[in-house]
């Protein structure tokens, strides 16, 4: 939780940009210092600035430099991903093998831009990672790559331990319920009717959304209440299993 903490501060805060990122960086000689400079930029200016051959090799030096921060590998790792594409794969492997949380994210977050079959492999493996950071990356990359042949995969981690805190539902399963409803077709009902049952409240709107894109048919008025939609829903599945 604190590393999860930690990311979400990072994702909130822009790194303080210097003044002298303004000049012309040469991408045919810029040092190390240079490029990190470059990467306190937001995404669309430090992409426009990074170009050629030397910054490929910086930002992978970056990338795996176990003594540069978070924000700089983080940041290191997309950039490669989402510049150099293909290119970059040995590295942004390198990355989603890493014992660190916050490299897998940008390692998956970079592939996706670099290789959608590699992509979508890593995310369903990734469906498992103990940050839940990660994990959440994993199914918005699944839902954005249309990846339903990980369908099974994410029904599975639906109900998985490792989605809750005690009890408490976390909230990746909100992404999953949401990515599964994008793949719905016949044959799901009943896992979304089992969805309506569930104590958090916040998946019930996708799960009607999803029956109702199966069978195309809206359960009561438009104007009607979830929860009077939800016990029609129910009924509606009931009869049907007599």
């Amino acid at each position: 939780m604190k590393n999860l903490l930690v990311f979400i501060l990072f994702l909130m805060v822009r790194m303080p940009a210097d003044a002298a990122v303004n000049k012309t960086i040469r991408s045919s000689s810029g040092p190390k210092s240079d490029v990190i400079e470059i990467l306190k930029q937001p995404l669309e200016k430090r992409l426009a600035a990074i170009q050629g051959r030397a910054h490929f090799k910086i930002l992978k030096s970056l990338s795996m430099d176990a003594h540069q921060s978070l924000h700089v590998r983080w940041r290191a790792t997309t950039a490669l991903g989402m510049k150099y594409e293909k290119k970059a794969l040995p590295t942004l492997v390198r990355a989603l093998k890493s014992d660190k949380w916050f490299m897998r994210n940008a390692g998956l977050i970079a592939i996706y831009h670099a290789n959608k079959k590699l992509a979508l492999a890593w995310s369903k493996k990734l469906l498992s990672d103990e940050a839940l950071v990660v994990r959440t990356a994993a199914v918005d990359t699944i839902r954005k790559l249309n990846g339903v042949a990980a369908k099974s995969a994410l029904k599975n981690k639906m109900f998985a331990k490792q989605n809750f805190k005690g009890q408490k539902s976390l909230w990746i399963r909100k992404n999953i319920i949401k990515t599964l409803s994008h793949f719905a077709t016949p044959g799901d009902e009943s896992f979304f009717i089992k969805v309506l049952s569930d104590k958090d409240k916040q998946l019930h709107g996708y799960a009607v959304h999803a029956l109702e894109k199966i069978t195309k048919v809206k359960m009561g008025q438009k104007d009607e209440s979830l929860s009077t939609k939800i016990s029609m829903w129910k009924s509606w599945w009931s009869s049907r299993n007599l």
